[in-house]
């Protein structure tokens, strides 16, 4: 497949951290899919905070020690992200009813999340008929999260009429975090239909995940409506979706509308510099010349030229591809 802006792209060089502002500043891994991450040495001396000293106190079958430290950062600080450290720690360790056990002395001591807590680890284990009185216990106890946890445990298990009508209770109430669960659901079920008019009906709410959708409609094959989601959340601020975008309009065909989302790319201080890489592939694979010089010359004028490194360097690799000497596939998607 040909990537214009993707992980067939990443930067291996030395040149992120020359200049604010010029793109290459380091992200997390996954934002976008077109920088590389920096995996840390790993040390053999023990650590000295507690998830990490715990983790390597597991990889060296000191189980033990672990579990006492984990449950000693509980008692101290009973919150629900450490407890369920804890109990994850014991489950997969075989140690299942201890962590059962950890959960339910949280619910009897009146830890908020802690019914939802069981449910997912009873969920977890394949336990399905005690996670769903669990999660429904938390419903009822009107725990944070507890309708979304249930009805996506309702559709995973089968139950896709209650999980809908969940989901579409809480996106009525506004919760707009759950449109992907339910646009998800609809496409699952064979309702595109549905799942198209649910998206189309939020999508400019300002505060849906609009990416998981996207997503979703890619894989049910609605190309058209997954452009639509990804436009709109770069009308909202997520440039991150500038190569996603560019990647499924060019396997779409829409050769110009990828070059000028290529172009505005080349505006966004994150991704400029991957955009310039991918507009100089582009132009060059394609065979057009004129609006080659003309970026260039546009890239020229940018920054004294300091983009015209990423632009060039994409130009070769787009020349290496013509010739079979990229070690890319030949055509894209």
């Amino acid at each position: 497949m040909t990537h214009f802006v993707g992980t067939s792209d990443v930067r291996h060089g030395t040149d992120t951290e020359r200049r604010p502002g010029s793109g290459g500043r380091a992200k997390s891994p996954g934002r976008s899919g077109l920088l590389c991450s920096t995996v840390a040495p790993v040390s053999t001396d023990e650590p000295i905070h507690d998830h990490e000293r715990a983790e390597w106190l597991v990889d060296h079958g000191r189980v033990d020690e672990a579990v006492a430290l984990a449950r000693a950062r509980v008692a101290d600080e009973p919150y629900l992200g450490n407890l369920a450290w804890l109990a994850d720690m014991l489950a997969d360790n075989g140690r299942f009813d201890e962590a059962v056990a950890e959960w339910r002395r949280a619910i009897a001591g009146g830890v908020v999340g802690a019914r939802g807590g069981l449910a997912a680890l009873l969920a977890r284990a394949g336990r399905i008929d005690e996670a769903t009185a669990a999660f429904r216990a938390a419903v009822a106890e009107d725990e944070p999260s507890a309708q979304a946890d249930l009805a996506r445990h309702l559709a995973r298990t089968g139950h896709a009429e209650e999980a809908e009508g969940i989901h579409r209770a809480l996106v009525s109430a506004g919760d707009h975090a759950v449109v992907p669960d339910l646009v998800k659901l609809l496409a699952e079920t064979g309702r595109r239909d549905d799942a198209v008019a649910v998206s189309r009906s939020v999508r400019h709410a300002g505060d849906v995940p609009l990416y998981p959708v996207g997503r979703v409609f890619e894989e049910h094959g609605l190309p058209d409506e997954a452009i639509g989601i990804y436009r709109a959340a770069l009308a909202a601020g997520g440039t991150y979706l500038y190569g996603r975008l560019a990647r499924l309009l060019y396997q779409q065909g829409r050769l110009d509308e990828t070059i000028q989302v290529l172009r505005d790319a080349t505006d966004d201080l994150d991704q400029r510099a991957d955009a310039w890489r991918a507009l100089g592939r582009l132009l060059v694979i394609e065979g057009r010349d004129e609006e080659f010089e003309a970026e260039a010359k546009r890239c020229a004028a940018v920054e004294d030229g300091f983009f015209l490194m990423h632009f060039a360097g994409g130009a070769s690799r787009g020349r290496r591809h013509l010739a079979g000497t990229c070690g890319c596939a030949r055509t894209p998607d």
